[in-house]
């Protein structure tokens, strides 16, 4: 799929899902062009939940707006974010996927991801209860910051980062938050 200018390339929205649903969302190998908002954004609302959210493959090129590559609002089970590139905007990849309504996001997994000129290559939020957020083998390239994690929350989350590489900017790593941050293997 190609998806050139809007506001969205694509978005998952759910609210409340009746007993025994599923909410299984996987995007993958799509060119996202110019979107002025997401490319793909996954928002759930109060009593909403995502199974699992994977996008591999895809391609995102701000061309001068102010979007983010990928975004996480909203709790569910597991988001695989997985060789993806991502050039200019906001943020390469945001998750503040935890609202203080009682839901979370249980896992991120970011992996093989190529992330190169954004204002923060790779955003993590508050969070109202833990999660795990793994980042590996990434490559992080002229972003001003290359990941930034913060937020103030009461429960922190696990923020694993290794071995990917952090080159250019500003900043490599900003840490302003309570979550447990684990650095391993990073060439910044």
């Amino acid at each position: 799929c190609r998806f050139i200018g809007g506001a969205r390339g694509v978005l998952h929205f759910t609210e409340t899902l009746g007993a025994g649903s599923r909410s299984e969302v996987s995007v993958t190998d799509c060119w996202f062009q110019a979107a002025t908002f997401q490319g793909v954004h996954c928002q759930v609302g109060l009593g909403g939940y995502f199974d699992s959210l994977t996008v591999e493959g895809c391609r995102f090129f701000a061309d001068g707006q102010p979007a983010d590559g990928i975004a996480i609002d909203g709790p569910g089970a597991v988001a695989i974010l997985r060789r993806n590139i991502i050039v200019g905007g906001t943020s390469g990849v945001v998750i503040k996927a935890f609202p203080l309504n009682g839901g979370y996001l249980a896992r991120a997994r970011l992996e093989d991801l190529l992330i190169v000129g954004c204002a923060e290559g790779v955003t993590v939020g508050p969070s109202a209860r833990p999660a795990l957020i793994d980042l590996a083998r990434c490559r992080l390239f002229d972003n001003d910051i290359g990941v930034r994690v913060y937020g103030s929350s009461p429960a922190a989350a696990t923020v694993s980062l290794a071995s990917s590489l952090i080159a250019g900017g500003n900043d490599g790593l900003w840490l302003d938050t309570p979550h447990l941050v684990n650095a391993n293997g990073l060439t910044i």
